[in-house]
């Protein structure tokens, strides 16, 4: 058995979360994501846009051109905190790629958002286009007169962020991180396009453990394997442009234990309410999913299962 349905037994979003650790980095996922891209959907993700930085950095000239490019509001800001705000983006706009605007993944957004930031790959240089693409997530209105990075960008145990600094979940969302919902997020340069930095278990745990006192148990859900033939009546949906796709259970296990692959589709597509725009494979989905439920309602015998 794979350890990838460890929590068949739990609700279909916390197996996802919890699992994407298995693939060691949720932006490497993110970039792949972002890498998978059709030209109509984005142009493919250039080879490494942050790594410059570094040098970019070097002196207060070098750093006013990163701050003037980027459009923050001074130049109180670390690099390290410049790559996990702008990392950020790239993961956010990845999640939230849906065919029509909403502001469930930030105000401003509009449709196929990755598509926009993928469209300045074709920048100057690789500055601008990471400013570019970035900024298309943080002033998606186009109404932020500068940025604050550490208003934007919430470090967490999650380093995909937690929120902005005025986010109501963002502080619960860094307890689960730390306790339930675990993972580690290292980037190498290798298989993602941003510099080599470690988070695993040791840096994770450090955080945690001054931040809140928890000690993450990094294998707490592998008793979960014992039960996994004992739980039925479970549906998994899996957006295949969700950058948590790689935590998914990606095939039906049984009859009750059924999955869904659902192209183009962001980080919970399926589960928003009803729109003009929506993907025809996910209404097809949607659709799929009601028959099923009502079907497991229904008296034994009176309806049957149609997947």
């Amino acid at each position: 058995m794979k350890v990838d349905l460890a929590q068949l037994a739990i609700t279909r979003q916390a197996l996802q979360l919890q699992i994407a650790k298995l693939a060691e980095n949720a932006h490497m996922a993110a970039m792949w994501a972002l890498a998978e891209a059709t030209p109509e959907d984005g142009t493919q993700s250039p080879q490494d846009p942050v790594q410059p930085l570094d040098s970019k950095l070097a002196n207060s000239k070098s750093r006013q051109r990163v701050r003037e490019a980027f459009g923050l509001c001074n130049d109180n800001f670390l690099l390290d905190e410049l790559i996990l705000w702008a990392r950020n983006a790239f993961v956010t706009v990845t999640m939230g790629n849906y065919p029509y605007a909403m502001d469930l993944f930030g105000k401003g957004l509009g449709a196929w958002p990755l598509k926009t930031a993928c469209e300045w790959s074709n920048a100057s240089d690789d500055l601008e286009f990471l400013a570019k693409a970035v900024g298309s997530y943080y002033n998606a209105t186009g109404l932020v007169a500068c940025h604050s990075i550490r208003n934007e960008y919430r470090d967490c145990a999650d380093q995909t962020g937690c929120g902005t600094r005025q986010s109501a979940w963002g502080r619960s969302w860094d307890v689960e991180a730390c306790r339930q919902i675990v993972y580690t997020t290292s980037t190498n340069n290798v298989t993602d396009m941003f510099p080599v930095r470690e988070w695993g278990p040791e840096e994770l745990s450090k955080y945690c453990q001054q931040t809140w006192n928890i000690t993450p148990e990094i294998t707490w859900f592998q008793p979960w394997l014992s039960k996994i033939q004992n739980s039925s009546r479970i549906i998994f949906t899996n957006g295949l442009w969700d950058p948590w796709r790689s935590g998914g259970v990606l095939t039906s296990l049984s009859k009750t234990l059924v999955s869904f692959k659902i192209p183009k589709a962001g980080h919970m597509y399926d589960l928003a309410a009803s729109h003009s725009k929506d993907l025809a494979a996910v209404r097809m989905v949607r659709q799929k999913v009601l028959s099923l439920l009502q079907s497991w309602l229904e008296p034994s015998g009176s309806r049957a299962i149609v997947v």
